[in-house]
């Protein structure tokens, strides 16, 4: 059975396989990050909603920390379909099918 974290009204839960791949994005997520479910399912890897340099310097850390420890939360700057950016928390959890980590799930908050 597939372990899921509780959905919240206040946020934006999307998922990924172990390489970043994203593999459900909720139709309300399109309201911040402007892209549609059809064009990010399957295709879109979850480093392309961080900026570069927090792909580079903070994804990461964040991935490592969640495998490790069930949960990794961090205020980052996020990317908008058309490049514009806003504020956000983020929070990463393993995603677990019959106790095995096959991905992660990602919450997002805007400020």
């Amino acid at each position: 059975m597939e372990t899921k974290p509780t959905q919240h009204s206040d946020g934006y839960l999307i998922d990924s396989d172990l390489q970043g791949l994203l593999q459900s994005y909720p139709v309300d997520t399109q309201s911040v990050f402007q892209w549609t479910p059809d064009e990010v399912v399957g295709k879109l890897n979850i480093s392309r909603i961080f900026t570069k340099e927090d792909a580079q310097n903070i994804v990461p850390g964040l991935l490592k920390a969640a495998a490790a420890t069930g949960r990794s939360q961090k205020d980052v700057t996020l990317v908008r379909k058309d490049g514009s950016q806003f504020k956000a928390s983020f929070t990463l959890s393993p995603k677990l099918n019959e106790g095995k980590h096959v991905g992660y799930y990602g919450f997002t908050r805007p400020f």
